[in-house]
């Protein structure tokens, strides 16, 4: 989609930022550091790599067993992920990633993650070297989007990074 965008010249390129959470979050620190036009990253209880921790790293040995894996998303729908994505995404690493990434990067890590663990998350942040701020918010687990009080703290706290480094 931003490539599109770029085609057609609906954005400011001077103010791009990219916003993730989870496996999106591992995919904007790795989208980010390969497209330096990018100019800020967030990324919510990002992971490392596919299998760094929590939920993937249990059911990564019965994926590759059975070709698939199966998922249920916090509204219930049960998801089939074929293998062919495990060995895509395998290539891709926010930790490698994180360490030459230009970009300032705020990082929320939820201390009562399971899914993805905060030390997975906090691994990311430490890896960077450039500008970056790290929130981490004492209750918030995977699900975070259903308390509205800390989804109002992760936009707020989004609005206003994006606010000082997209001027």
């Amino acid at each position: 989609m931003l490539f599109y965008l770029k085609q057609k010249g609906n954005i400011d390129e001077k103010r791009i930022g990219v916003w993730g959470s989870s496996l999106g979050g591992m995919l904007a620190v790795v989208f980010a550091a390969e497209y330096t036009y990018i100019k800020a990253v967030v990324a919510v209880s990002p992971l490392s790599f596919i299998g760094s921790s929590g939920f993937f790293k249990t059911e990564i040995p019965n994926w590759e067993k059975t070709g698939k894996l199966t998922i249920e998303n916090s509204k219930g729908v049960k998801i089939e992920v074929p293998d062919s994505f495990l060995r895509e995404s395998r290539k891709y690493s926010a930790l490698t990633s994180a360490k030459s990434l230009k970009q300032p990067i705020l990082t929320v890590v939820g201390a009562a993650d399971t899914v993805v663990l905060p030390q997975d998350s906090k691994d990311i942040y430490d890896a960077v070297s450039g500008e970056k701020k790290l929130l981490e918010i004492p209750n918030m687990t995977h699900e975070y989007a259903e308390v509205p009080e800390i989804l109002k703290q992760i936009n707020e706290e989004t609005k206003n990074f994006f606010k000082e480094y997209l001027k």
